[in-house]
């Protein structure tokens, strides 16, 4: 079964007794979860700025205490911070960060970077374009990540 938002936000009207073709509730929670998305997005982006600009290195913590530290607040109860989708994320915006240089201690770039998430989706999406002509392009991409973690750390393999 293919799963797609249309038929997930039917299925909740219908469990809510709203009916699922009811196309005016439809919109309005389709409004409403973009308008969701986009805060979180933008929380998230806030926080990973201003976590760099404070000097704080976010490429220095293990993968999964960077899942946590910024994306847990936006799971619902019983959803880990730890699943393959969010930790394949999660490389994939530290080597972004990495790639254009936006984790340097207190870097004032980032005030100017007003298309994050434009210039983030365009990386995403060639490295997901990578990741489907080499299978083994995520494990590289972790082992990167593994070694610029060391390397911030001062310890070499």
């Amino acid at each position: 079964m293919k799963f797609t938002i249309k038929n997930e936000v039917q299925k909740c009207l219908r469990i809510d007794g709203v009916g699922e073709r009811n196309n005016v509730a439809y919109k309005v929670v389709c409004q409403y979860a973009a308008q969701r998305y986009t805060e979180y997005r933008n929380q998230l982006r806030r926080k990973l700025i201003a976590d760099i600009k404070a000097g704080k290195d976010v490429q220095s913590s293990a993968i999964d205490k960077f899942a946590e530290d910024y994306l847990a607040v936006y799971l619902s109860a019983g959803q880990q911070s730890d699943s393959r989708d969010r930790m394949q994320l999660c490389i994939i915006l530290r080597s972004f960060l990495h790639t254009k240089k936006l984790n340097l201690d207190g870097s004032d770039s980032l005030e100017f970077y007003c298309n994050f998430w434009q210039t983030f989706k365009e990386y995403h999406d060639k490295t997901m374009k990578d990741i489907k002509n080499d299978a083994k392009r995520m494990d590289k991409l972790q082992e990167i990540d593994s070694r610029r973690r060391l390397q911030r750390l001062g310890t070499e393999k």
